[in-house]
């Protein structure tokens, strides 16, 4: 009985080192970004050469259709490594919808996406917004 035991506890230590290891792993490419605008927008990013939070914000125009989503405080290192930045947008106007657009050069500062083609309205049930920068 007590060998099982002691193969359960090594075992466990085992498991509790690589969960460990594996969530510093994810840790160290997961970035926040934060929303500014009153409609919840839900966020993740991964990057290797971002280190700092990007805030993202939104314009829409006089019919509350969104017109840009702006990504501010792209990292230089990102610029400088010649990093590319895709961005994807989730939103649900009757039907899920999601939308991912060019990868495009990261330059260090802001980045506005162009998002009116997509017809997307603030009242629109809005969701992620996923940036890639590799």
């Amino acid at each position: 009985m007590a060998k099982k035991k002691n193969s359960r506890k090594a075992l466990a230590v085992v498991l509790g080192v690589v969960g460990v290891a594996g969530l510093s792993m994810a840790s160290a490419s997961q970035l926040t970004l934060n929303t500014a605008n009153e409609a919840a927008i839900g966020v993740a990013t991964f990057s290797s050469c971002q280190t700092s939070e990007i805030d993202v914000d939104y314009t829409y125009n006089a019919a509350f259709v969104l017109q840009t989503l702006t990504l501010d405080s792209i990292d230089q290192a990102c610029e400088d490594a010649g990093a590319k930045v895709t961005v994807k947008l989730e939103w649900n106007d009757g039907a899920p919808q999601s939308a991912t657009f060019a990868a495009v050069d990261a330059v260090a500062g802001v980045l506005s996406v162009n998002i009116a083609a997509q017809g997307i309205e603030v009242a629109d049930d809005l969701g992620d917004v996923t940036v890639v920068i590799d």
